[in-house]
Order: C-alpha cells, then structure tokens, then sequence
C-alpha cells in the first residue's frame, strides 16, 4: 500500500517489529512495554514515509530490523542518551592501507542518507522509490508524494 493512501489510525497502529524484537537486542526491562511499543510505531511510520510504502504482512526481514535499530537508537532513549549515542556514532578517524586522518566535525562525519544512521539508511535506499521520468525534457514526478 502506498503511503500516501494510509489513514492516520492505520499510521497509529503501524507496527513493523515487536517488543519482544527490540528487547532481544539488549534494551531491559528498566524500559517501559509501552514506551517500546510507542517507539517502534514511531520508526514504523518513519520507515513508511520514507519508502513511500506501507508494508503488508509478511513484514521484509531488513524492515523489521531497520524498525529495530531506529526504535532503539532513536525512539527509547531519553534526550540526554540521544547527544550522547550520536557523539559514539560519528566517525572520527579512518585508516586504510597503512595511513590514516581524523576527520574535522564539518566533514563527512555522518550517514549522509535519510536517517544520519549508516546501517538503517543503507536498508531504507533498498526500499526507497525511484522517481519517474515522464519524459524527454519534462519534470521528474517522485511517486511518494
């Protein structure tokens, strides 16, 4: 189902991962059901908004684990613990074939993609729509919106 077509009450109860998903990456029990639940509704919507796509039942496997990581490393974590899971997220230093640098914090220092999260953005851009070309000289037409 495309996204756009979606009710708000199929958007609220849009949920592409479980608590039980979530938990068994390490999140405890000192975190509340319900705010796990509200946390994986709220990557679920993300997810479809940026896909363009409502998924049905069977969930993709790479859609429930992106759901996952967003849940955790976006939705459950309080304020304070966001600043401070991006700060362990940015490159710093890169080496290769025996040299290296550090990277200034201006550089490419995050996923540039649509989530600043390298390993939910490299599985979003699988699902993403392309934009149609109507024609020779024409506008691009972005089928999401």
């Amino acid at each position: 189902m495309r996204y756009s077509d979606a009710t708000a009450e199929q958007l609220n109860s849009l949920m592409y991962a479980t608590v039980d998903d979530v938990r068994a990456e390490g999140v405890g029990d000192n975190v509340s059901s319900d705010r796990i639940t509200k946390a994986i509704n709220q990557a679920s919507v993300r997810i479809s908004a940026l896909t363009g796509t409502v998924f049905l039942k069977p969930i993709p496997v790479l859609i429930t684990r992106a759901c996952v990581l967003m849940a955790i490393r976006f939705y459950v974590p309080t304020a304070a613990e966001l600043v401070e899971l991006e700060q362990e997220r940015k490159i710093v230093k890169e080496t290769t074939d025996g040299h290296s640098y550090e990277m200034r914090d201006d550089e490419y220092s995050y996923s540039k993609g649509p989530t600043g999260d390298m390993e939910v953005d490299e599985i979003i851009m699988l699902y993403m729509k392309k934009p149609t070309v109507v024609g020779v000289g024409t506008k691009v037409v972005n089928p999401i919106i």
